[in-house]
C-alpha cells in the first residue's frame, strides 16, 4: 500500500504523489497511472475532497498512435502461419474485434443466415463488454465460411478461439508477436524490459499487437466509403469523435492525401535535390 491513512480528511497532495510512485514501481504503465489518478481526481471531487488534488500536475502521457497493417504485410503473416494463427488473424481483421471480445466469442454469437456476429455480455465468463452497448458486425463470406468448417471441427466446443483447457485464451497476443516475427516485420529496434531481447531475434516489438488488426478493419472499412456513423457501430465506439481520431490516419495515408501532397509541392517549382 502507498498510505496507512484511514479517512479521506487525512489525506494531502504528497499522499498523491505516493500513490503514483507506488504505481510505478510496481509496473504500471503511464497510461495506467493517469486514469487511476484522474479517477482518484474524480472521486475526491465528488466528496468535496477536491482541493487535496488541485494543484497535484496529473502524469504526462502520449497516446501511441496505432496504425494499420498494409496488404502485403497481412500477406507475409498469413504465408508464415499455421491454420491457427491464420484463422485468429482473419478473424482480428474480418470482425474488428477487441481482444476480450475475440477471447470471449463464441459459436452460438454467429447468425449464418444473417451473416452477423453479435457482441454481447458472457456472464459465465465475468465477461462485459466496453461501453455495455451490444452490437452486431456483419462477417465477410470467406470468414464466415471458415468459421463453420472450424466449429464442425471442434465439436462441443463454446468458445471460437479457447485456451488448451476450454477456457478464454488470455495469451493470444504471443500468437501475434510470434507471427509479425516470422514474417520478419518487426521494426528491430525495441528491447525487452531486461533489455536482453531485441525484436529482431525475439517476439518483443511494441508494434506488434491485437489493436492493429482491429485498425485494419476500420480503415478498410473507411476506404470503401462506409458512412462515419456506420463504422462507429461496428467498431462499438461509443461517441463519433471517437472514431474519427481513430481513422485520423487512415485518411493521412490515403492516396488521396498523399496525390494532394505532391501536387501542392508539384506547384512550388522546386526540383529534388540529386542523391
Amino acid at each position: 500500500m502507498s498510505s496507512s491513512k484511514v479517512y479521506l480528511d487525512e489525506l494531502e497532495q504528497g499522499d498523491i504523489t505516493r500513490f503514483e510512485n507506488y504505481m510505478r514501481q510496481a509496473g504500471s504503465s503511464d497510461r495506467t497511472i493517469l486514469y487511476r489518478v484522474t479517477f482518484l481526481r474524480s472521486f475526491l471531487n465528488w466528496t468535496d475532497r477536491g482541493v487535496v488534488m488541485a494543484k497535484f500536475e496529473l502524469p504526462r502521457y502520449t497516446e501511441k498512435g496505432v496504425s494499420a497493417y498494409e496488404a502485403h504485410e497481412l500477406h507475409k503473416m498469413l504465408s508464415v502461419g499455421d491454420a491457427e494463427d491464420r484463422s485468429y488473424l482473419q478473424f482480428l481483421v474480418g470482425a474488428g474485434f477487441r481482444e476480450g471480445e475475440a477471447m470471449h466469442a463464441t459459436y452460438s454469437d454467429i447468425d449464418h443466415d444473417r451473416r452477423i456476429i453479435k457482441v454481447k455480455d458472457k456472464p459465465q465468463y465475468r465477461f462485459r463488454i466496453r461501453d455495455a452497448e451490444e452490437r452486431e458486425v456483419p462477417l465477410p463470406q470467406s470468414l464466415l465460411a471458415s468459421l463453420r468448417t472450424r466449429q464442425l471441427a471442434n465439436p462441443g466446443i463454446q468458445l471460437i478461439f479457447p485456451s488448451a483447457n476450454g477456457s478464454p485464451d488470455g495469451h493470444r497476443l504471443r500468437f501475434i508477436k510470434q507471427l509479425q516475427l516470422r514474417a520478419g516485420l518487426n521494426c528491430g529496434n525495441c528491447v525487452s524490459d531486461d533489455g536482453k531481447q531485441r525484436c529482431d531475434v525475439h517476439p518483443t516489438c511494441s508494434r506488434a499487437n491485437q489493436h492493429k488488426a482491429r485498425k485494419t478493419f476500420a480503415t478498410q472499412l473507411s476506404a470503401t466509403q462506409m458512412s462515419l456513423q456506420t463504422i462507429r457501430q461496428l467498431l462499438g465506439h461509443s461517441s463519433l469523435e471517437t472514431t474519427q481520431k481513430y481513422l485520423v490516419t487512415a485518411d493521412l495515408q490515403s492516396e488521396r492525401i498523399l496525390a494532394q501532397v505532391d501536387l501542392s509541392f508539384s506547384r512550388l517549382d522546386v526540383e529534388p535535390l540529386a542523391a
